[in-house]
């Protein structure tokens, strides 16, 4: 069918230009702690994870670190803010997710049977548009990477045979 086109947007690159244009409801995204929750069944093993973080998290110098758009996992109350805080935290994320949206900074594309899509679900924002006509099939199969496992590799291999960099 028409439509169900992917959507994919660089989170990080919006969210400095969040930063350049609206400073202030960046200022919220970045310092407002939100909850996040997940909670569920993977092969047979329950979770239940939570954590207490800023849409857009950043380190002591200020650079980005990861973007949390997820949605589904955002809990619907805020624990650590006052009530008269939470309407200026919605007007900053409606500002930033409809940036996401904008195509000045998201690309949408056809994807096709067969085809791979492998990005930073940290940085990278994506979605689907709706298909036309309803009669639309997806599939989607996830596979996600434990960063803290690939560094991990990473520093053994490199202290087992030196740094591939230097190498080349």
């Amino acid at each position: 069918g028409e439509g169900g086109e992917s959507q994919i947007a660089d989170a990080a690159h919006v969210a400095r230009e969040l930063n350049r244009l609206h400073p202030e409801k960046y200022r919220i995204l970045t310092q407002t702690k939100v909850d996040w929750v997940d909670v569920g069944n993977d092969e047979g093993r329950d979770f239940y994870k939570i954590m207490q973080q800023p849409m857009i998290c950043t380190n002591t110098d200020g650079d980005i670190t990861r973007i949390n758009l997820s949605i589904p996992q955002r809990d619907s109350f805020f624990s650590q803010i006052n009530v008269n805080q939470v309407a200026e935290w919605y007007d900053a994320m409606k500002t930033f997710h409809n940036m996401v949206y904008d195509p000045a900074y998201c690309i949408y594309f056809k994807m096709f049977p067969g085809s791979i899509l492998t990005f930073d679900n940290l940085r990278i924002v994506h979605g689907r548009t709706g298909y036309e006509n309803g009669l639309g099939e997806r599939h989607v199969q996830g596979c996600y990477v434990d960063w803290d496992e690939v560094r991990s590799m990473r520093r053994v291999l490199e202290a087992k045979y030196g740094n591939f960099e230097e190498n080349l």
